[in-house]
């Protein structure tokens, strides 16, 4: 079929010249208004023999586009943030012409690639699999993108002369001597921290001027278990398990309370007034299916409102700090540096840090920490300059500010590098009974012995191939407690019969639901059992269940099933003596029928 391609000719230059429409629209004009309908690889070529100018034109080309973006990166702002200014200016581009700009003229926002970070002779890596999740992942919504890690060194030579802490040119003996001698002063300096903040720990324990430590904290072992001494020590931990919270359902309660604060304007507890606090505690129960079917349950109700406050004042905790931080971004801005020049400043203090085999502030001392960053910023060619300065500069508050944030943020990328590539897992679980001692709660069942060890930043691989074994006092240090489901046994049981009882209360809210049923049991565990239990009941949510006991005269006794342990001891106890019998005790979920 032939086309009258001449006839059309001027009418395909006005649009596809003058009114700079896409062939795509060219192609989808001439259809509806002249019938015209060949396909688009067609008009491409007559627009080619017709010797129409080209569209093709990179956006990479353009230098004002080029020259845009790389003052908006001097700023220090993400991709998404230069794409929208952009927009907003009048360029045309998009994501992929501006990923494309700053690939060529090499103005990374991300940074240094931790797979290939240097290590020191003799590391073991393979924990980055198991090791805390790296805490620079949201860097491209707080305006870093960016790594403080140090750069690869480009000889084999120089990545020896990386980790020897100056000892370059020395002999091998030399250089053997003048490490052993810095580590031992290492050693004797934390030595002496550790004991004289030991002494004032354990003074400020007595008269009750510090709370207690339920993990390692300073080099120093977790105080021994034991219940909160007030209620303010009571742990977010401690409130997850009260409130019967995993982690998952933790985090969406959180963000819950976090977007009701805001809203309302409130950042402070003390500020707001008791009643509107209460308002504010009530409101979030209200909103939380999973708060109020723990509320409905009248046992121990003052430690699950205690709970609530915990995790509460922590949410505008939160909040204060997110108002008051200085992020990375922002400091780069105030101190004049780009992502480039943020990465060397970085990467120079996180290399005085892993050469000093630093641990933490607390252990080393703050008169050694502020040593090691006057040195810093003298020995930094850009921190340097800004700093000779600073003292006449009327924002030299302001800098000193965004000079704390960059330690701040390097020290944190420092310390979640010693957990990946350090030969120390990281924190794992805590098992049940330390959780249970610490609530004052004796639970049955044999205590999960887990070994806490908490990796020094770039210091245990120096030590000797055969470590000894941690102290008993160090073995007990326990993380924060979390949710009893996640270290429960889990011994699987394949179709155990039992009896599931609704309460006298269920079966008036839920009319129409036969009493008693048969139902299946695929697991010695709370969780199976609940399924269960709802099985009848679609939307209902299950705040209490009780195992029934013969009492040997003809009557029966209700026992509380709480936990996994709890209930493996109940299915023990009446094995043998016929199918388990279980009470359990609903209440709708869905709003419209909660009272």
């Amino acid at each position: 079929m032939g086309f009258r391609w001449e006839q059309h000719r001027e009418t395909c230059r006005q649009l596809y010249v003058e009114q700079d429409m896409s062939i795509s629209e060219v192609v989808e004009y001439m259809r509806v208004n002249y019938n015209f309908t060949p396909s688009r690889r067609a008009f491409q070529g007559a627009f080619c023999r017709w010797g129409f100018p080209t569209k093709q034109n990179p956006a990479y080309k353009d230098p004002k586009l080029v020259a845009r973006v790389k003052e908006l990166w001097e700023r220090n702002l993400t991709q998404k943030e230069m794409l929208t200014m952009l927009t907003e200016e009048g360029f045309k581009c998009g994501d992929r012409e501006l990923s494309r700009i700053r690939h060529k003229n090499g103005w990374k926002l991300n940074g240094f690639n931790l797979a290939t970070a240097p290590r020191r002779p003799g590391a073991q890596g393979g924990q980055a699999g198991d090791g805390e999740a790296d805490s620079g992942d949201e860097d491209d919504e707080t305006g870093s993108g960016d790594d403080s890690r140090p750069q690869e060194p480009g000889t084999q030579e120089d990545q020896s002369n990386y980790w020897n802490y100056g000892a370059t040119g020395l002999e091998p003996a030399d250089a053997q001597v003048q490490e052993e001698t810095l580590n031992a002063m290492r050693e004797a300096r934390r030595d002496y921290r550790r004991q004289l903040y030991e002494t004032q720990a354990q003074e400020r324990w007595l008269t009750k001027k510090r709370r207690r430590h339920t993990k390692k904290y300073a080099g120093l072992p977790p105080d021994p278990p034991c219940p909160p001494r007030f209620p303010s020590e009571t742990t977010l931990g401690e409130a997850k398990m009260i409130l019967q919270l995993e982690q998952k359902p933790y985090l969406d309660l959180r963000e819950k309370f976090y977007n009701i604060c805001v809203n309302s304007g409130v950042y402070k507890k003390t500020l707001v007034g008791p009643e509107r606090w209460e308002a504010l505690k009530d409101r979030l129960i209200r909103e939380s299916m999973h708060l109020r079917s723990v509320m409905w349950d009248q046992t121990d109700l003052d430690k699950k409102r205690l709970a609530i406050e915990i995790i509460a004042c922590d949410v505008t905790k939160r909040i204060r700090t997110e108002a008051t931080m200085m992020k990375i971004a922002e400091a780069k801005v105030i101190l004049g540096l780009n992502p480039s020049q943020g990465r060397r400043v970085r990467a120079h203090l996180y290399n005085m840090l892993v050469r000093e085999r630093f641990t933490s502030k607390l252990e080393e001392g703050p008169d050694f920490f502020e040593e090691l960053r006057q040195r810093w910023l003298a020995e930094s060619p850009e921190m340097s300059k800004i700093m000779a300065v600073a003292a006449d500069d009327p924002d030299y508050e302001r800098k000193i500010k965004a000079v704390k944030a960059v330690c701040r943020d390097t020290m944190r990328r420092y310390r979640a590098d010693a957990c990946r590539l350090g030969t120390t897992p990281p924190p794992i679980q805590p098992d049940q009974q330390m959780v249970d001692a610490q609530l004052g709660v004796k639970t049955p069942g044999t205590t999960q012995q887990q070994t806490q060890a908490q990796g020094r930043p770039q210091q245990q691989q120096h030590q000797s191939p055969h470590p000894q074994p941690p102290p008993q006092a160090q073995r007990q240090a326990q993380p924060e407690p979390v949710p009893a489901a996640e270290t429960t046994n889990t011994t699987n049981v394949t179709g155990l019969a039992a009896f599931f009882r609704l309460s006298p209360a269920a079966v008036m809210m839920f009319q129409g639901v036969q009493r008693q049923w048969i139902g299946s049991l695929e697991a010695r565990t709370m969780t199976a059992l609940k399924s269960a239990a709802l099985q009848k009941t679609r939307g209902g949510l299950c705040y209490k269940i009780e195992g029934m006991v013969k009492d040997g005269k003809g009557g029966e006794l209700p026992l509380p099933v709480s936990d996994d342990d709890e209930l493996d001891m109940y299915l023990s106890h009446v094995e043998g003596k016929g199918a388990p019998t279980f009470v359990v005790h609903i209440v709708p979920g869905d709003d419209a029928r909660w009272p």
